[in-house]
């Protein structure tokens, strides 16, 4: 989930067979967000003696953070909100980028839940272009209330 591996099979003969893995930056960052999305469940396969300290770090976001799954805006499965943390899943289904819009009252300060990276402060509509085939968890905080 978090390292691309590439799978070797051993062949009727003995002869082994790698398969490499396909997936690029963008569809791991899809992976790691619809953990978070579905509320934790984490079942890795990596090699936890072999996985880089980042990794690790996301590894420990993700189990510390479990036990309530995304309510999405609708049902493009684009934008899903939780009632009880401040984080926002963020998901382009499709295979060009796309700008994502989320309308949210007030003033707020948004950064990427794994990195920490700010992205920015936003009042009332949060926008954010997402890649093809990849997703974000940005973690929010609010300044002001709407009035």
């Amino acid at each position: 989930m978090l390292e691309k591996l590439d799978i070797v099979r051993v062949t009727k003969d003995g002869q082994p067979s790698p398969r490499p893995c396909t997936l690029n930056n963008d569809e791991f960052e899809f992976h790691k967000a619809f953990a978070v999305a579905c509320g934790g469940m984490i079942l890795s396969g990596d090699l936890l003696y072999e996985i880089n300290a980042a990794n690790i770090e996301v590894l420990k976001k993700l189990m510390a953070d479990t036990g309530e799954a995304a309510v999405f805006d609708d049902d493009s499965f684009e934008v899903g909100r939780f009632k009880l943390k401040n984080l926002l899943c963020l998901f382009n289904w499709g295979d060009v980028p796309k700008t994502l819009n989320v309308s949210m009252d007030g003033k707020h300060n948004f950064t990427d839940f794994f990195t920490n990276e700010e992205v920015g402060d936003f009042i009332n509509k949060f926008s954010i272009e997402i890649p093809a085939h990849s997703g974000r968890v940005i973690k929010w905080r609010t300044y002001e209330k709407a009035s």
